[in-house]
């Protein structure tokens, strides 16, 4: 289930930076860093899930994945809107 959902979000991020990767101070450029953030974060979650989770839970402790884990596909699903809006602007 966990490499499933680091697919998932890989593809989401490799569609995001398919037409141009160049990070800018703009919107855009914004949207592109997100999008690399989570492509290096899904390919360690594809890869090494258990490393990623060892790492999490040293960091935030074992209460906190549940509620980070919600977030952080709450932000990812925000970056995959704003890149969608931003891709149907003149």
């Amino acid at each position: 289930m966990i490499r499933s959902m680091g697919y998932l979000w890989l593809v989401a991020a490799v569609m995001v930076l398919l037409e141009n990767s160049r990070v800018g101070t703009d919107v855009e450029g914004l949207v592109r860093l997100g999008a690399w953030a989570t492509a290096i974060k899904c390919l360690m979650l594809c890869w090494w899930p258990q490393h990623l989770i060892r790492m999490r839970e040293k960091i935030y402790g074992s209460r906190v994945n549940r509620v980070m884990g919600i977030a952080v596909c709450s932000v990812g699903a925000l970056f995959i809107a704003a890149a969608i809006h931003l891709k149907d602007a003149p």
